[in-house]
């Protein structure tokens, strides 16, 4: 009950964002939140997954490599037939900036499926929550950006939805 009640809770700190008295829909519109939401419920459905099939004893390095490889053979064959393809190397400023964005991806990507596997589905998930949050707090830092009470309210419940459904104890079991 605790974590449905977080995730309850998220959802009521996705609403609070949605509302006109906001803000944040008057200039992008609800349809542009509601396409923003595709991105947490792909967290989920993954973390889900994952969770449930599991990566069956495979480290986290070795799940992205998978995973990698898998979209590297879809989308080469695209990239080749259109003149798409770019080899960043030797590397620019440009090139430099998109190879540490892809080794920081990895070690986001392998600590995330490394908490699926610790944590299990529903708590992994939330983590989606945080991205918006320093998302919101980095906009604030580093772009001056100003939000209304009910950015920082929604904020704030996304942190106590978070709480509420950490694990219990144990480490999540693969199926």
């Amino acid at each position: 009950m605790r974590r449905a009640l977080g995730v309850l809770i998220g959802a009521a700190a996705v609403a609070l964002l949605v509302l006109p008295q906001a803000g944040v829909t008057g200039e992008v519109g609800v349809v542009m939140v509601l396409l923003a939401l595709i991105s947490p419920a792909s967290y989920g459905v993954e973390a889900t997954y994952l969770a449930w099939r599991g990566p069956h004893r495979l480290h986290p390095f070795q799940v992205l490599l998978g995973a990698t490889t898998l979209g590297l053979v879809a989308t080469a064959p695209m990239a080749l037939a259109t003149g798409a393809l770019a080899v960043p190397w030797p590397p620019g400023r440009a090139e430099a900036a998109l190879i540490g964005s892809g080794v920081l991806n990895v070690l986001a990507y392998s600590g995330y499926v490394w908490l699926i596997q610790r944590a299990g589905s529903v708590f992994a998930s939330l983590i989606s929550y945080l991205v918006t949050g320093f998302g919101v707090l980095f906009a604030r830092l580093l772009l001056g950006e100003s939000y209304s009470p009910l950015v920082w309210a929604s904020l704030a419940l996304m942190i106590a939805a978070i709480a509420l459904v950490q694990p219990l104890g144990a480490p999540a079991k693969n199926a």
